[in-house]
């Protein structure tokens, strides 16, 4: 498995940082990263792994989060018929979704913006399962990714109204998430 870009974010909201690596196997990409940061008043540490297939579909997620005195774990998989299961329980709102979005981290926008391949002011929706911290608890999210330069993406929350401008780098890893999250390596 070879690194092909590790970068160290920053939340300028609450000095959270994050060490992240996109990794590249024969047959599938890896998402690693882990957070740390002050959590609804608690310290917190969460460590995931994405793992997706060469078209950036997600296939597993392993998410440990540390949160006060609180430990939990969820492990999410998907096959190849986009049929969702946690901890091998299945997860029925999302039969037929592709994106996983893990609400603590900047990471995950890579695997849409990677797949959908947009052209510059072209525009597409898609619904993402999402990952809330710190209970795990999940849900879908529908979204739209809108190309509006070489390497900036506008990300829209249909459901939320949040919006956000993205900054990419050559491998489509964020670089600037709005003024939140901002890699600093």
């Amino acid at each position: 498995m070879e690194t092909i870009k590790s970068c160290l974010w920053e939340y300028a909201q609450d000095h959270s940082v994050e060490y992240f690596r996109l990794m590249e196997g024969e047959r599938h990409y890896l998402l690693k990263g882990r957070v740390n940061c002050l959590l609804e008043g608690h310290p917190t540490n969460v460590n995931y792994l994405v793992r997706c297939t060469r078209n950036w579909e997600t296939r597993h997620v392993y998410i440990q989060n540390n949160w006060g005195n609180t430990r939990k774990q969820i492990a999410i998989r998907v096959d190849d018929e986009q049929h969702w299961k946690v901890n091998n329980e299945p997860l029925l709102f999302a039969s037929g979704l592709i994106d996983i979005d893990l609400g603590i981290t900047p990471a995950t926008n890579t695997l849409p913006i990677r797949r959908l391949s947009l052209g510059i002011n072209d525009a597409q929706d898609t619904t993402a399962v999402w990952v809330r911290f710190p209970d795990l608890s999940l849900q879908p999210l529908p979204q739209r990714y809108t190309r509006l330069g070489q390497n900036e993406y506008a990300y829209d929350s249909l459901a939320s109204g949040f919006h956000a401008k993205i900054h990419v780098d050559s491998e489509s890893v964020v670089t600037a998430y709005g003024d939140l999250w901002q890699s600093i390596s």
